[in-house]
């Protein structure tokens, strides 16, 4: 399934950056990318885009409140931040307001892509960045990064196959069977959209879970 998303924001050099680097992405769609809040409820309308990617300073608009409004408009929708505010009380009035997802502007590209794709599987996505700096407002708001949603034996799995050990040699380091490597790998892949190898080596590199 293609992920369909619209982008607001009121630079254009955001824009077309953020079109940039999600056009041919495997399983998502820029179908708008649109500069003001007015323009906003007209595509949410015409297009029905299944992500909302939202600047959450769009002019004289109240972001967050018109973004809490269009959810309450569009139950299916499911909205993203991304902004450059990093101080706490942005991050408590988004996840307060019902927000999706939180990305930061200079995140890399992997941490939007993860999020887009966790959002739209109904899940929540907090920036690494802002996850560790206020990880008590993150976790008390409900919110989670897709590292958080792993249990413990998941993530020395998803570790060791993306230190390039395969099934069998994950069973041998953790004692368990190739079996039950392969499907803590299935869990792994359902919860964070992992499509293969290259999938978890960028997830754990990300999180520091492995080096170079």
């Amino acid at each position: 399934m293609t992920i369909r998303v619209v982008i607001v924001d009121d630079h254009q050099l955001v824009r077309s950056g953020l079109v940039g680097q999600l056009e041919g992405v495997d399983g998502i769609e820029v179908i708008a990318a649109i500069g003001s809040a007015e323009e906003l409820l007209d595509k949410l309308e015409s297009t029905a885009p299944d992500v909302l990617l939202q600047d959450l300073s769009l002019g004289e608009a109240d972001s967050i409140a018109l973004a809490a409004d269009l959810m309450r408009r569009f139950p299916d929708l499911r909205v993203i931040a991304v902004t450059m505010h990093k101080e706490r009380v942005w991050l408590e009035r988004a996840l307060s307001a019902g927000f999706n997802g939180y990305v930061l502007k200079d995140d890399a590209f992997e941490d939007l892509d993860y999020a887009i794709r966790s959002v739209a599987r109904g899940g929540r996505f907090v920036s690494p960045t802002m996850l560790s700096q206020h990880a008590d407002t993150v976790l008390g708001g409900g919110s989670t990064n897709p590292a958080l949603e792993l249990t413990d034996r998941e993530r020395d799995v998803l570790t060791l196959v993306a230190d390039g050990l395969n099934s069998r040699e994950v069973g041998q380091q953790l004692h368990i069977s190739a079996k039950t490597v392969e499907s803590h790998r299935a869990r792994i892949s359902e919860k964070l959209g992992f499509r293969n190898v290259a999938d978890y080596t960028k997830f754990a590199l990300r999180n520091g879970w492995i080096s170079i």
